[in-house]
C-alpha cells in the first residue's frame, strides 16, 4: 500500500533544499548573491527552504546588509562567526544547522550561477545518488582553459597529488559547488576537521570512505572577481593539509 503525506505520496514527497553561503567580507557581493538564490525557481517537486549565509567575522558592513536581506527574503538564515575561522569551518556550521532534505554550498560571489542548480539537484530525484559535484575538469566541459597557466598548473599538480595519496577520485576537488543528502550531509560534515581551503579534500575523502555514490557533473566558472588564492604561500600549506587528512583519518573507524 503506498503511504501519503501531506497529500502526496512517500515516492513524490516534496524536497526541501538548503543552499548555505560562507561569507567574509562580502559588502560588495553578498545582497545580490541572496536576491539571485532567492529568485531561484527550483525543479518540479523540490522547494528552497533554506538560505543559510554564514558571515565568517566579517569586518565591513556584510552582516547589516544580510540582515536587511532577511527582511525581504524570509528563507534567508544568518549564523555569525565570532572571528574569522575559514571557509571550511563557516560551510560545515551552516551545512550542520540546515534541516533540508537536500543541503548544498556555493561561494559568496556566485561563481557557479542558479542557472546550474536543477542539473545538481535532479541527480537526488531520479537515482540513488548521496552527493553531486561541480567539475571544472569534466571532459566534456573543460572550465579551467579561462584561467593563466601558472593556475592550471598549479590546479594540475594539486589534483595529481591527492589522486597520489588516495584521497579521492573527483577530478576537481576544489570547484565551489557541491550538494549531499542529509544523510551524507550528516556522517560527513559531523567528521571534518580541516577549516582552510582542503577542507573540500577532506570531504571528498569522507564521502569515499563511506562509499558514498558521489556524480560529477561539468561546470564552466564564471569569476567575479580575481582570485585570492596565492599560489606561493597558500598551495604548500594546502599539501601540507592533505597529508594530515591522509593520516589523521587512516586510526579513526567509520
Amino acid at each position: 500500500m503506498t503511504a501519503f503525506h501531506d497529500g502526496l505520496p512517500d515516492e513524490i514527497k516534496m524536497k526541501s533544499v538548503a543552499i548555505i553561503v560562507p561569507a567574509f567580507n562580502e559588502s560588495q557581493t553578498i545582497s545580490n548573491t541572496i536576491r539571485a538564490l532567492a529568485d531561484w525557481t527550483p525543479p518540479s517537486g523540490v522547494k528552497l527552504t533554506e538560505i543559510i549565509v554564514v558571515d565568517d567575522g566579517s569586518s565591513d558592513n556584510t552582516n547589516e546588509l544580510i540582515q536587511t536581506a532577511i527582511i525581504h527574503h524570509p528563507q534567508v538564515i544568518c549564523l555569525k562567526n565570532s572571528r574569522n575561522l575559514g571557509k571550511g569551518y563557516s560551510v560545515t556550521r551552516g551545512i550542520l544547522h540546515a534541516t533540508a532534505d537536500i543541503v548544498g554550498f556555493t561561494d559568496a560571489d556566485l561563481s557557479y550561477p542558479p542557472s546550474l542548480y536543477d542539473e545538481f539537484i535532479l541527480p537526488f530525484l531520479n537515482g540513488n545518488i548521496d552527493v553531486v559535484v561541480g567539475s571544472r575538469r569534466h571532459p566534456k566541459h573543460y572550465g579551467y582553459r579561462q584561467y593563466p597557466f601558472k593556475r592550471r598548473a598549479a590546479t594540475h599538480f594539486f589534483q595529481l597529488f591527492i589522486r597520489m595519496l588516495g584521497l579521492t577520485t573527483v577530478s576537481d576537488s576544489q570547484c565551489g559547488l557541491k550538494f549531499f543528502t542529509r544523510d551524507a550531509a550528516n556522517r560527513v560534515f559531523s567528521r571534518t576537521m580541516c577549516s582552510g581551503f582542503s577542507f573540500d579534500v577532506e570531504l571528498l575523502f569522507l564521502c569515499r570512505r563511506y562509499g558514498f555514490n558521489v556524480r560529477e557533473i561539468p561546470v564552466e566558472m564564471e569569476e567575479q572577481r580575481p582570485s585570492t588564492i596565492r599560489l606561493t604561500s597558500q598551495v604548500p600549506r594546502m599539501l601540507m593539509d592533505l597529508l594530515k587528512i591522509r593520516f589523521r583519518h587512516l586510526k579513526r573507524k567509520f
